[in-house]
């Protein structure tokens, strides 16, 4: 699965995933902790992405900023 995938399927199912400096950060329900596991694993392209963001949509504090990068990613819009 691309990074992308796993980043929204991650956030549908319920996961927060920020970057906070150097850190991957991801929080959710127990349940998921296979699924965070899987986020936590792709930790140098989640930064790359978040960290891309970060400039985009400032700090990509609110989930709804979180998903509109992440559609301008996909739509190939930021590179």
């Amino acid at each position: 699965m691309d990074v992308l995938a796993l980043l929204a399927e991650a956030r549908k199912a319920g996961l927060t995933i920020t970057a906070q400096g150097d850190k991957l950060v991801v929080r959710g329900p127990r349940t998921l902790e296979s699924l965070a596991k899987e986020v936590l694993a792709r930790k140098p392209e989640m930064m790359g992405i978040l960290r891309e963001g970060q400039g985009t949509a400032n700090l990509l504090s609110s989930q709804d900023a979180q998903d509109r990068l992440l559609e301008r990613l996909r739509a190939g819009h930021l590179h």
